[in-house]
């Protein structure tokens, strides 16, 4: 069986989680394919990842419902499996539902994670079906990001996100990167978007490069923000 997972960088895991660097790279051996999702096409691992998935038939995905970057590569593995692989059998582990602070595998311990392989299911044809549908969709839309409202991932305009980013930012007059995104993105949970290295700083630097936020002071490489 070939076991998936979305690949975070081991930088952003230390950052959130008591874990050391050697026991997440233990953790990360355990999965034998990962996947990131930024730009989605374009990875250098995409070809490899189609390679690795003729390989097989059984596969095991492990996500969380309530991570945008999660549930955006949960659907894209079953597209992936689905055109490479005839008749496979999909089983999936969404963890958020048996713990709704876990918003990827890789921030768990190994007890933790086989505690989870006994909640895993297996997908029917038509809950693949349908899955894939729905991401074919989400691809005609070809909206600037997919992120999660309402509990669903659908289409959203960079300018949705970036007023909401602006408007949060206006409260201050100055913080840093890092303290904005913590306080105003990631704990509010906004657009359940989980990444600090990844989707916020990646949208922040766009508003920065667009002359929308201004850098206002630099202190031990953290730069500050001030509304523009």
């Amino acid at each position: 069986m070939l076991e998936l997972v979305r690949r975070e960088e081991e930088k952003s895991l230390l950052e959130r989680t008591s874990l050391k660097f050697d026991e997440i790279y233990n953790l990360c051996s355990r999965f034998n394919a990962y996947v990131c999702i930024y730009p989605i096409t374009k990875l250098p691992g995409y070809q490899q990842l189609s390679k690795e998935l003729k390989k097989h038939k059984e596969f095991r995905i492990w996500y969380s419902s309530i991570s945008s970057e999660d549930l955006n590569t949960y659907y894209y593995l079953i597209n992936q499996i689905y055109n490479n692989i005839k008749n496979p059998t999909i089983y999936i582990i969404d963890v958020s539902k048996y713990n709704k602070n876990i918003n990827n595998i890789l921030s768990c311990t190994e007890k933790e994670i086989e505690k989870l392989i006994k909640y895993q299911r297996k997908l029917s044809l038509k809950e693949i079906e349908d899955t894939i549908n729905y991401w074919h969709q989400l691809q005609l839309e070809n909206g600037d990001l997919r992120l999660i409202e309402n509990k669903k991932l659908i289409s959203m305009s960079y300018d949705k996100v970036d007023k909401e980013i602006l408007k949060r930012l206006s409260k201050y007059e100055e913080i840093s990167i890092l303290d904005f995104i913590n306080k105003e993105l990631l704990v509010p949970n906004l657009f359940s978007v989980t990444e600090i290295y990844g989707t916020w700083n990646i949208l922040i630097k766009k508003l920065i490069n667009q002359n929308k936020i201004r850098i206002v002071r630099k202190e031990y490489q953290i730069n500050s923000l001030g509304y523009k």
